[in-house]
């Protein structure tokens, strides 16, 4: 991996985080129509970050999913570790300039705080194996990779729409990471950091068990 692809991660992800929070800090979650809303929001914000960092190849822009990447084979887990610092670097980027637009308060409703520890842990690993499962089989053939793009997007869209009033839908490192430390709120913060690693660690191996002769 290169510095080319550690910005691409990063430019990607800022995209991802900047669309869906400011969705988010606008909307929030309080009615079924602005759950929709913000999981569009964040649905549309990852076709834009893969679209924005170039078509060549299946760019991640969420360490979980680099990391099933890593634990399928597919990369080294050098590419993992930089592609990890892209992307938290994007998402520091974009909460950066959600508070430019409208304020560090703003920000702060961005970060993810579990209602209920127990159910939000447990939908994070299990949505965020999910995520990574689709992402792993609809890329197991490159020549698809359009197809894999909307593949995964349209799970992001539904894993959004069933839990954000659960645990606020982040399945990402990254998106979690970049709001906290901008506004300075570490709630809950290892949880949402690591739940989405053990999903995509899940993930990688059920694909093991049920894609591998």
């Amino acid at each position: 991996m290169t510095l080319r692809d550690l910005v691409i991660e990063m430019i990607g992800t800022f995209v991802l985080v900047l669309t869906g929070t400011l969705a988010l800090a606008q909307y929030g979650t309080a009615t079924p129509a602005a759950v929709m809303v913000v999981a569009v929001a964040f649905g549309l914000g990852m076709a834009a970050g893969f679209s924005a960092v170039g078509p060549e190849r299946f760019r991640w822009i969420n360490p979980a999913l680099t990391l099933a990447a890593a634990l399928d084979g597919r990369i080294r887990v050098r590419t993992f570790a930089l592609s990890a610092v892209g992307q938290v670097l994007g998402a520091i980027g974009a909460s950066l300039v959600l508070a430019s637009i409208l304020g560090f308060d703003a920000v702060r409703t961005t970060v993810p705080v579990a209602p209920r520890l127990g159910p939000a842990l447990i939908t994070e690993v299990v949505l965020s194996a999910v995520l990574a499962l689709v992402y792993l089989h609809s890329t197991d053939d490159f020549e698809h990779l359009a197809a894999a793009r909307v593949a995964v997007v349209l799970a992001y869209i539904g894993i959004h729409v069933a839990a954000l009033p659960i645990s606020g839908a982040s399945v990402n490192p990254a998106r979690s990471i970049g709001p906290a430390l901008v506004a300075v709120d570490f709630t809950d913060l290892w949880m949402y950091a690591l739940a989405p690693l053990v999903g995509a660690a899940i993930a990688a191996v059920v694909f093991r068990l049920v894609a591998h002769d």
